[in-house]
């Protein structure tokens, strides 16, 4: 009787042990890593809700026959690559987030951002913000039950206006259990993410303007892969609690491969001096031209294919000059100030 109570115990611990995964760093991205990935934008009374019930830490959910609206297309690229890239240090790669481009890069086991890049805020200036100290992203290893809390700042004085920025980071892993892709079936850990961007732009004459934007971001990761198997997007963080309003984007991981082009730093192709931009001549295929004023309009968006040059002699100000492929990769981006 001891001996088979002993060996329940050992089947007990192991199911412990063996059931619930534990990550470490090897699920941190690569650069050039590209993903596709499955869209699917529920309504409130369609999306797989069993996912998400946080008062159950283990779930068993088939999601091989979901529909799917859209495929997209995920990429850790070079931060030459990215809007806001040049105004940012010591990353290894950029990629999207809700809030706009993200930039990072592995510190042990910590996967951690360096800066930011936001889009999704109206902002004077289309810009990046380098972070005072990282930001942690993961903070191996990850399990059921780890909690994760960090937060972190950024200041930029624009001549005209200065930006004050603060950041506050969290998550937590609340539950475990195996999902059945199309691709096929995983175990993984469900991670629930919070990423809060407060920005005040103060005016040299009037009153600060405080913008917050927060997203949540619901992650199911494996040890098999550097994406979440799928994801859970909302701008609200109310997934579990009952509200019925809330529209979720779902992203299912379909595959992955290496982007060579998405490797490639400090590419180029913009060339500015006094009088103008210049395009680089060996560069080959389409293009399209973007010249972005401090509201973040548009005021020069042209397609080119070959060495064209533009006279900024009539500007006055600040501006971004952006080169996009005919892929929407960014191939290059440079700042101007007109005096």
């Amino acid at each position: 009787m001891k001996h088979l109570l002993f060996s329940i115990l050992l089947m007990s611990l192991s199911y412990i042990s063996f059931g619930q995964p534990v990550l470490n760093r090897d699920i941190f991205p690569d650069l050039g890593e590209s993903f596709q990935i499955e869209v699917t934008n529920f309504s409130p009374d369609s999306f797989p809700r069993q996912l998400f019930y946080t008062w159950e830490n283990f779930f068993d959910v088939d999601l091989s026959g979901i529909p799917v609206d859209s495929t997209v297309t995920e990429r850790y690229e070079s931060p030459d690559h990215a809007l806001g890239g040049a105004d940012i240090s010591n990353a290894e790669m950029a990629f999207e987030t809700p809030l706009g481009v993200t930039f990072a890069r592995k510190d042990g086991d910590r996967f951690n951002q360096v800066g930011v890049c936001p889009t999704i805020l109206k902002l004077p200036v289309v810009t990046g913000f380098q972070f005072d100290k990282p930001l942690g992203y993961y903070d191996c290893p990850i399990e059921v039950n780890t909690v994760f809390k960090d937060s972190t700042t950024s200041k930029k004085d624009l001549g005209l206006f200065k930006v004050n920025v603060l950041v506050r980071a969290k998550y937590e892993v609340n539950g475990y259990g195996n999902i059945k892709l199309k691709s096929g079936s995983y175990k993984v850990l469900r991670l629930q993410r919070e990423f809060e961007f407060i920005i005040t732009t103060i005016p040299l004459v009037g009153n600060p303007v405080k913008q917050r934007g927060v997203y949540v971001n619901w992650e199911f990761l494996s040890e098999k892969e550097h994406w979440p198997i799928p994801r859970a997007a909302t701008l609200l963080n109310d997934l579990g609690t009952g509200n019925q309003d809330t529209v979720v984007r779902f992203e299912v991981l379909k595959g992955s491969t290496v982007d060579a082009q998405a490797m490639i730093v400090n590419q180029g192709g913009l060339f500015i001096n006094e009088n103008g931009i210049q395009i680089d001549q060996n560069l080959i295929g389409n293009y399209i031209l973007q010249l972005i004023d401090l509201t973040g309009r548009a005021i020069i968006k042209t397609n080119i294919s070959s060495t064209v040059a533009f006279d900024t002699n009539s500007l006055k100000g600040m501006y971004l000059a952006i080169l996009v492929d005919d892929e929407g990769k960014i191939v290059d981006s440079k700042k101007i100030i007109k005096r």
